[in-house]
């Protein structure tokens, strides 16, 4: 496992081990409402140092399914 924070500019090796990546993806915990019928989750996408984005999804429990009924971008670089 590559740890970016503890060492410099690891995306070059980060891409010689997995060439065909499209970068790195990290989730949050999961938000619930009360009824657990509604949920809000954050995720990141990176695939270099200037270059990645972050989401704020909400979705809803719809039959038994969850379906993404809101997406918003909070960040871009």
């Amino acid at each position: 496992i590559l740890n970016f924070r503890k060492r410099g500019n690891l995306w070059k090796e980060f891409y010689k081990k997995y060439p065909n990546s499209a970068g790195i993806i990290q989730f949050s915990r999961v938000g619930f409402n009360g009824k657990r019928n509604m949920a809000l989750v954050y995720y990141e996408i990176r695939r270099d140092w200037k270059w990645g984005s972050g989401y704020f999804v909400l979705l809803k429990k719809l039959n038994n399914s969850w379906k993404i009924i809101d997406k918003n971008m909070i960040w871009i670089s």
